[in-house]
């Protein structure tokens, strides 16, 4: 009977090891999983962090156009009113050309 019953105790732990021994291997597999997952959110936070680093960047020059382009225009309003008394200039000279040659006949 001891015999038997030695049988049975060393099926029974055999079996208990076959079973700890694949919880061990599914934990494992468990435990890879979720460094996994966090290495994933690791590296989403550091992506989000560069996007946030780039779009502040991004911001500042986004300031700096809009000053360029205010410049710009006040240069072009500058321009276009040289142009306009340029012109002016231009057609009274013309008108004193005209009174000059009148004067000379």
């Amino acid at each position: 009977m001891t015999s038997a019953s030695s049988t049975s105790a060393r099926s029974l732990f055999g079996d208990s090891k076959n079973l700890l021994s694949e919880r061990v291997k599914l934990n494992i597999n468990n435990m890879s999983s979720v460094i996994k997952q966090i290495h994933k959110s690791s590296k989403s936070h550091d992506m989000l962090n560069q996007t946030v680093k780039n779009l502040s960047s991004l911001e500042s020059n986004i300031d700096r156009t809009e000053h360029n382009l205010n410049q710009l225009r006040n240069v072009s309003t500058n321009f276009n009113q040289q142009y306009g008394e340029f012109k002016r200039s231009i057609h009274l000279i013309e008108e004193v050309k005209e009174h000059v040659q009148t004067m000379q006949r």
